[in-house]
């Protein structure tokens, strides 16, 4: 009697280990597909980093190239950088083209506010945008952002649109409707 018991507790683990050992081979074969796809995730990030990293090495380096250009056009009339209706404007649009370079790095460097330290750095270049948007110089030469990034444009643009709505609501009255009444021609 003992040893059918024996052997029943011992058929039993048997049992017992085969089914762990199946469990066991579908966790292994689970943990195996998880660090698969882990890893390509992982390499593929990697390579999306580096490759953004190359094209901020290489707009870094373009942006100091034409940065020194506009230098040296300011000192050599002779040299062509933008073009101008005056020539007495020309330095100006110059100085202009420089803070717009400027602006353009910061918006490329800081927009995108993954950190801590960006966010903060992007809300206050945000603001010196902002600034700039309202200097007359940028307004009256302002068709020299044509030569920017697009989404940087566009986001120049929009903090035009919402500084000059920002002044149409904090206008006295009669003047908000003497606006109002000019837009609606």
């Amino acid at each position: 009697m003992r040893d059918a018991a024996s052997s029943g507790i011992i058929m039993h683990m048997i049992a017992t280990s085969d089914q762990f050992g199946a469990w066991a081979s579908i966790a292994a074969n689970v943990a195996t597909a998880t660090g698969v796809v882990t890893a390509i995730a992982l390499f593929i990030w990697d390579r999306a980093k580096e490759r953004h990293a190359r094209e901020m090495s290489a707009y870094s380096n373009l942006n100091t190239q034409y940065t020194d250009y506009l230098r040296r056009c300011i000192d050599d009339p002779n040299l062509v950088a933008v073009e101008v209706q005056d020539n007495k404007d020309r330095k100006r649009d110059l100085h202009i083209c420089m803070v717009l370079c400027m602006l353009e790095s910061a918006y490329f460097m800081y927009r995108d506010q993954s950190t801590v330290f960006r966010k903060r750095q992007w809300t206050g270049w945000n603001a010196y945008m902002k600034y700039w948007c309202t200097r007359t110089e940028i307004q009256e030469s302002w068709a020299l952002i044509d030569q920017f990034d697009t989404d940087f444009v566009d986001h120049m643009n929009r903090l035009r649109e919402s500084i000059a709505s920002d002044a149409a609501l904090q206008a006295p009255p009669l003047e908000r409707v003497a606006a109002t009444n000019n837009e609606s021609k």
